[in-house]
């Protein structure tokens, strides 16, 4: 049996944790929560106890997963998993969830407690380092390292089908020149109006990477005669000999 002193020291353990914490009871409802959990959602303490916990559901998922989820800690002991909730305030923010089942205290009734953490920012995070790991942050162009594995699926696929494939390497003739001349700053505007114009001549359906400096590179998967690389080439070249023009300033 659970003493008073001993009810009071879990509750002022859990009011002083840094972690968000939450209790539950067996229909969903909030029976406590600490001040890290009011700082992490906007709601105060009174805001939110007998109040369901969809109070911070949001639009991102529908209301069947939100079920399912309830379903899946109802059937586990412990349970995590992520979702996007909501604050007072209306933003949204990516919870990675800890769920653990309890009895309370003198019944056979559930309880949950809910440890939920803001991984926003983290998750943005790993979406820009995954991003900077596989694309070209000034043209956006796949990378040299994307390029690698959608030419592999590329030629896998090719080989599976009976079909055929062509890789296309151009650079853009004299550009040290504009770097030189003009700066760097142009240069890279340059670099992404001759990206632009390549990606709408290749196709949107083409993987265009950028593999270095001045150099691209384009993939043209599931041709069936090696004329249509051809064809494809003269297009680009026929494409380019239209001026670059940036702004009313330059014309290259």
């Amino acid at each position: 049996m659970v003493s008073g002193s001993q009810n009071q020291i879990a509750a002022e353990v859990m009011r002083n944790m840094a972690e968000s914490v939450a209790v539950m009871d067996d229909a969903f409802r909030f029976v406590a929560v600490n001040p890290a959990f009011s700082r992490m959602t906007g709601y105060s303490e009174d805001e939110v106890i007998g109040r369901e916990t969809s109070v911070l559901n949001g639009d991102r998922h529908d209301d069947a997963f939100y079920q399912q989820a309830r379903r899946a800690i109802q059937a586990q002991e412990a349970w995590s998993g992520e979702m996007w909730q909501q604050r007072k305030d209306g933003s949204d923010f990516l919870c990675a969830m800890q769920c653990n089942q309890i009895r309370e205290t003198g019944t056979r009734n559930r309880l949950y407690v809910l440890v939920p953490s803001d991984i926003t920012e983290r998750r943005r995070i790993e979406q820009e380092l995954r991003y900077l790991a596989n694309y070209d942050p000034l043209t956006n162009l796949p990378n040299r390292t994307l390029l690698s594995e959608r030419l592999s699926r590329a030629i896998v696929e090719a080989r599976r089908r009976g079909t055929r494939l062509a890789l296309l390497f151009l650079d853009l003739d004299n550009f040290k020149n504009v770097n030189d001349s003009l700066g760097h700053a142009t240069g890279d505007r340059v670099l992404r109006a001759a990206a632009q114009r390549l990606q709408e001549v290749a196709g949107q359906d083409r993987t265009v990477a950028r593999i270095s400096g001045d150099e691209f590179a384009v993939v043209l998967a599931d041709i069936t005669d090696p004329a249509e690389a051809d064809q494809c080439a003269t297009r680009i070249i026929t494409a380019f000999d239209a001026p670059l023009r940036l702004d009313d300033r330059y014309e290259f």
